[in-house]
C-alpha cells in the first residue's frame, strides 16, 4: 500500500501479491487510512482502470465511490 498526497488530496494505492488477493487485505487496510485522511479534512483518491474490477470493488469496501470518470490516452514508443 502507498499513500501519496497534494496539498489536501491524498491518493492511495494498492497492489497485492496473486496469493493474497481475493482474501479483503487491502480493503482492510485501505479503510482505517480513508478514515484516518477524512478526520484530518483530507480528500482521497483512489482511480483504477475501468477494466480493473478488483480494484473498484476494494475501493467500495474501503468506503469510498466513484465520484467521476475520464479518459486517458497511451502511447507507445519503439525501442531504440
Amino acid at each position: 500500500m502507498g499513500r501519496s498526497s497534494r496539498q489536501s488530496t491524498h491518493a492511495i494505492g494498492v497492489e497485492t501479491l496473486e496469493p493474497y488477493r481475493q482474501k479483503g487485505l487491502s480493503s482492510t487496510l485501505a479503510y482505517p487510512l480513508k478514515n484516518r485522511l477524512h478526520q484530518e479534512a483530507a480528500t482521497v483518491w483512489w482511480d483504477c482502470m475501468d477494466s480493473n474490477i478488483g480494484s473498484q470493488k476494494t475501493a467500495e469496501k474501503a468506503g469510498l465511490f466513484l465520484s467521476h470518470r475520464y479518459e486517458i490516452a497511451w502511447f507507445s514508443y519503439p525501442a531504440q
